[in-house]
């Protein structure tokens, strides 16, 4: 009796069906739930020169590169999330969103 050994290709493999059924978009996001990430809301920018610097101290205004009532910007781990203004609640400061921002900075 002749025995041939029979391998499987990665393709072969990538096409198998799975034997667990793959988790739903509702589960995977439940899986991920516990993630930590940086959230950080950014009211502007402004280029500052080293020389500046050495004036900066109590009473130094900083002028920012948006104007009043612009909104301000909430960043998750540096990429852009959320556009909305800033709120105080009680003795701290918050954020309200108004826009949601996709992948590509675009309003959804």
């Amino acid at each position: 009796m002749m025995m041939t050994e029979q391998t499987e290709t990665a393709t072969q493999v990538a096409e198998r069906p799975e034997t667990a059924e793959s988790p739903t978009p509702e589960e995977a996001l439940e899986r991920l739930g516990d993630i930590v990430v940086q959230a950080t809301v950014e009211l502007g920018r402004a280029e500052l020169l080293v020389r500046d610097l050495a004036g900066v101290g109590p009473g130094y205004v900083v002028q920012l590169d948006r104007m009043v009532g612009e909104p301000a910007e909430l960043k998750v781990n540096g990429r852009l999330f959320a556009r909305g203004e800033v709120v105080v609640l009680e003795d701290q400061m918050g954020f309200r969103v108004t826009q949601l921002v996709g992948g590509e900075g675009e309003a959804r």
